[in-house]
């Protein structure tokens, strides 16, 4: 079983609590092993790296992006965020028929080489950011 964290949340915490919900509805018999635990973190969308990366997807895709604050995926980014205080943001390369994390994952050549502008992009105006 995977749960996805949200910020003030910890990985114990919650695992603790669906070892408390078996306990309390009569599945005392289940097993339960924490095996990996990741912790959640957030950069606000009004960080100015949100903000790059949200004008250099526009100009790179020529529409508005679609921003998530949250993302329902998990990754490292904890780190960086929580233990030394570096902001970061997740960058999604793909489209809706990319089926990802399935069997028969894809991705567009065009897709491909638009995410490596937008990546590109935010790296060199990273660059010049003061």
């Amino acid at each position: 079983m995977d749960f996805l964290l949200v910020p003030k949340q910890t990985p114990q915490e919650i695992y603790q609590k669906l070892r408390k919900h078996l306990d309390i509805h009569g599945f005392t018999d289940i097993q339960t092993k924490l095996v990996a635990e990741l912790e959640p973190s957030r950069t606000p969308v009004s960080a100015s790296i949100s903000q790059l990366a949200i004008n250099t997807a526009r100009e790179v895709y020529q529409m508005k992006p679609v921003i998530y604050p949250t993302s329902p995926g998990w990754g490292p980014s904890y780190l960086f965020r929580n233990n030394l205080g570096i902001p970061t943001v997740s960058i999604g390369i793909g489209y809706a028929g990319s089926q990802n994390h399935a069997s028969n994952e894809n991705i567009r050549i065009k897709d491909y080489n638009e995410g490596i502008k937008h990546i590109a992009a935010i790296i060199n105006q990273f660059a010049e950011m003061k």
